[in-house]
């Protein structure tokens, strides 16, 4: 079976992850819905779970132990029981599970209300989402997440996926491996976990900018700038690219002329 990559904001990475783990774990589908509900909720006591997923309590309380293992959800608080009895637990997404979180297609269709539960958590993306969108750019913001979405799918493709070549008209598409372990999922994780610190970068990154239409990219970041923090961002972000570029050139450098120095003993 093969799925289109071109459609990635609507085919969830971590409705694949949980794919990949339905041979071991059969309610992946409960972990989707409680991702999905605290996307759209931000927090959520653990207690009124089973009501709202439809799952009994001893499910919940099995499903929530492999999602916090994971990193995907964490406690946030606790609060004093109405009736007096054990505290209790407030929920939420972790970055982690807010990545996995912004795969799902229905999370999509309130991202405006994800991005303001979740402003915190991506501060130079959600934490602007105003600004974005009294500036006209709401449109182009939810294009550069769905692309940083879509380029992590791809990431985790060259650990599950293999691309399947098509006709040059047609979109680009990849084939899901059957035989994909619990081994497999744990890679994720920790794949996942590496990648949310880097997230905004992939989202505003200025190496964007070298690309074909940088003149629409310099509209955008032309834009941005009145923001004091998002200037900052692009400021430290160019300087950035602008070192790690000269050490990798002074590098290369030094290797080239120690292989001129070899190339003329030989030759001498």
């Amino acid at each position: 079976m093969t799925y289109d990559v071109s459609k990635s904001s609507h085919y969830g990475v971590s409705r694949m992850m949980n794919k990949t783990r339905k041979r071991y774990e059969p309610s992946f589908e409960t972990d989707q819905k409680i991702i999905q509900l605290f996307a759209l909720e931000k927090e959520y006591a653990q207690y009124d779970l089973p009501r709202s997923i439809g799952k009994t309590y001893r499910t919940i309380l099995r499903r929530l132990e492999g999602l916090q293992e994971d990193g995907l959800i964490k406690l946030c608080r606790t609060e004093e029981s109405k009736k007096g009895g054990k505290e209790k637990n407030i929920l939420t997404l972790t970055k982690s599970g807010l990545l996995c979180a912004l795969s799902y297609p229905e999370v999509w269709t309130d991202i405006d209300k994800v991005a303001h539960n979740y402003c915190d958590s991506l501060p130079l993306i959600f934490g602007k989402w105003d600004f974005y969108i009294r500036k006209g750019l709401r449109d182009e913001i939810i294009k550069r997440l769905q692309a940083a979405v879509g380029g992590f799918i791809m990431s985790l493709g060259k650990r599950w996926y293999r691309i399947v070549p098509m006709d040059t008209h047609q979109p680009l598409k990849i084939r899901l491996e059957e035989a994909v372990g619990k081994n497999k999922a744990k890679e994720a994780m920790a794949y996942i976990h590496d990648l949310a610190p880097t997230f905004t970068h992939r989202v505003l990154g200025p190496i964007i900018f070298l690309e074909e239409a940088a003149h629409e990219a310099w509209g955008f970041i032309t834009t941005v700038m009145e923001d004091k923090d998002l200037c900052q961002y692009y400021d430290d972000a160019l300087n950035n690219e602008v070192t790690t570029t000269k050490l990798e050139y002074e590098v290369w450098l030094h290797i080239l002329k120690h292989y001129q120095k070899l190339k003329a003993s030989k030759d001498s």
